[in-house]
């Protein structure tokens, strides 16, 4: 908790804030206060004088820039101000695409095809960073129409500049950064349509997931170990670290066991997501056996009560009311072991009481 100094303006909006942080010993609040109101009238007789230029037309690029940026600080909408930039060419900035964030910009707006192709020593990370603002906000209001839109941009971007032009460090194999890339979106799509409940596309981005999970589990899990060999290798030559006064040695296979529980866990997890909704949203006889099938490949694994509980969902749906009986029983006997909590525990109980009754 930080108290701070909020200034108001006559009708109480707030005009600035001062943190305690920024406090300066040799001064007093009162004093503070002061320099920041005189601060902010400079600010606003800059952005007049900026303002009444800008009505000339006779505006330069970095005037109308300094003029967006002085605006934005007062959280007043420069929208039109930023596409009057655009259309003039001025550079490309991250200042810039920080403010747009505010501006309420899709990607169908003449600032996003700006940023698509004005040139930048950094263009591809500031284009993704800007595409994953907009992918967020279509996210949060289920907008299917833009969220498509901008992951098909963002795909294209790592297609033309070869994976976004992301510097590969310590020697990490590029076809490893590849995979992340590619099965990130896919997870991408599939949270999505799961939100919005579009169950045509559940089921195409569902089975993209769980196939490239299954047929990758061995060579990531290689890739993986792989990775965390040369990380640590590289990180920690002399295999030890000093942590006080002490000496600790550093043990590779503990960590090495560890990032494979962990991958294990969250390709099960992963699997047990998608095969939930395949339960819960489709009836395609079908793609139920599909899912079943992913289940199975998951419970080899790591057989945790949530992964049992969704295998007897599935079995059940496919008219399987014994064997899903029999998971479900395990399910619960599992879910206790691992404590999962009561909810947790009374959902698996009441679907299993369910099916008895029936």
């Amino acid at each position: 908790y930080t108290p701070n100094i909020i200034i108001l303006n006559s009708d109480l909006s707030i005009k600035s804030f001062i943190q305690l942080i920024t406090f300066d010993g040799d001064k007093n609040i009162i004093e503070l206060i002061n320099d920041t109101v005189e601060e902010q009238k400079e600010k606003i007789q800059r952005i007049q004088h900026l303002n009444n230029i800008y009505k000339t037309s006779l505006i330069s690029n970095s005037e109308l820039h300094k003029l967006i940026v002085l605006e934005n600080e007062f959280s007043l909408k420069t929208k039109k101000k930023i596409e009057k930039y655009c259309h003039n060419n001025g550079p490309l900035t991250y200042k810039l695409v920080d403010i747009s964030q505010a501006q309420n910009f899709t990607s169908f707006d003449f600032f996003t095809e700006y940023i698509m192709n004005a040139p930048h020593p950094e263009a591809d990370q500031l284009r993704l960073g800007y595409l994953n603002q907009l992918i967020e906000v279509a996210k949060y209001n289920g907008n299917k129409v833009e969220f498509e839109n901008c992951m098909a941009m963002k795909l294209k971007i790592g297609e033309i500049s070869g994976l976004g032009n992301m510097k590969i460090v310590g020697g990490f194999p590029k076809d490893a950064l590849k995979y992340n890339l590619e099965f990130d979106n896919l997870i991408e799509y599939f949270e999505f349509y799961v939100k919005i409940i579009d169950t045509i596309n559940i089921k195409k981005y569902g089975e993209l997931t769980a196939k490239k999970l299954i047929s990758g589990f061995d060579s990531r899990k290689k890739k993986l170990i792989q990775e965390q060999d040369s990380l640590f290798n590289w990180m920690f030559r002399s295999r030890s670290i000093e942590i006080g006064d002490s000496i600790v040695q550093l043990d590779l296979n503990e960590t090495t066991k560890k990032i494979e529980n962990d991958y294990i866990k969250e390709t099960v997890s992963l699997l047990n997501s998608i095969c939930w909704q395949y339960a819960i949203n489709i009836n395609d006889r079908e793609a139920i056996k599909k899912a079943i099938n992913w289940a199975e490949f998951g419970l080899k694994i790591n057989n945790s009560s949530y992964l049992l509980d969704t295998y007897a969902h599935l079995l059940y749906k496919t008219g399987k009311k014994n064997k899903a009986i029999e998971i479900q029983e395990q399910a619960l006997l599992k879910g206790e072991l691992e404590n999962i909590g009561k909810n947790s525990l009374e959902n698996i109980k009441s679907f299993l009481e369910g099916m008895k009754s029936k």
